[in-house]
């Protein structure tokens, strides 16, 4: 047995652990949008690009996967956050004279087990463009003088 050697590769894998939440890039985050916008439209941030709700995340593959939702129902018929890019868009038609502004929260969390959130959530702002499409309306039909 003396003198025999021998050798062997050894191949370890570190398997990342999901130990951080989610953190926001910004607190709040405002945007506008015409009430003529069709179904499916980005809402515009104020510098004239799309309206990006931004997070990350300092884990790893899939821990690292985040997915936004708006917390107010209110809002949730009027628009939704894309998981994958973090812009805002309509899913409903917008009335101004309904609606002429949206003011909600947007939480996100990540994929890993166990999921973890952001500490609070983002504060979003929208504008509604009124768009001129109310014609004037008498307030009676006829007027006797």
């Amino acid at each position: 047995m003396a003198g025999i050697a021998s050798r062997v590769t050894v191949c370890i894998q570190v398997v990342d652990e999901n130990d951080n939440p989610p953190v926001f890039q910004e607190l709040t985050y405002t945007g506008t949008i015409s009430e003529a916008a069709p179904i499916n439209s980005v809402v515009i941030s104020e510098d004239g690009k799309p309206l990006v709700i931004e997070a990350t995340d300092a884990d790893k593959n899939h821990n690292a996967l985040l997915v936004f939702q708006i917390v107010e129902d209110t809002a949730k018929l009027f628009f939704t956050v894309d998981s994958g890019t973090g812009s805002v868009r309509t899913i409903a038609k917008l009335d101004y004279e309904k609606f002429s502004a949206f003011y909600f929260s947007v939480n996100v969390r990540d994929s890993g087990r166990p999921q973890l959130t952001a500490e609070k959530p983002a504060k979003v702002l929208i504008r509604v463009v009124n768009i001129n499409d109310s014609p004037p309306q008498f307030s009676q039909e006829a007027y006797d003088t």
